[in-house]
């Protein structure tokens, strides 16, 4: 489309952007999942979905790098009000 490459222009955004095309992407579909998980009722798995991931196995994976807790973790703790921060005294499963 273009006229170059895949991993040319997956070069160039990492240089421009000091992170990978990759994890750029996730870390919008875990925001976008945040939102999703505190202000709907949406299952984990139509969340998943509506963000952009394949299969729910990579979304409670990419999910847990990114918020250090699993998203009914994360939906729990927003429905008790509590930060969405990590803390080291909250139990992870």
């Amino acid at each position: 489309l273009l006229g170059v490459g895949r991993s040319y222009l997956s070069r160039l955004f990492s240089q421009k952007m000091n992170v990978n095309f990759r994890r750029f992407l996730n870390t919008i579909r875990i925001e976008k999942a945040c939102t999703l998980l505190q202000d709907t009722k949406l299952t984990s798995k139509e969340v998943c979905y509506e963000c952009g991931f394949e299969n729910i196995r990579t979304f409670h994976r990419v999910f847990l790098e990114e918020q250090k807790m699993t998203p009914g973790e994360f939906r729990e703790r927003m429905r008790k009000g509590l930060s969405a921060a990590y803390d080291d005294s909250y139990p992870i499963a």
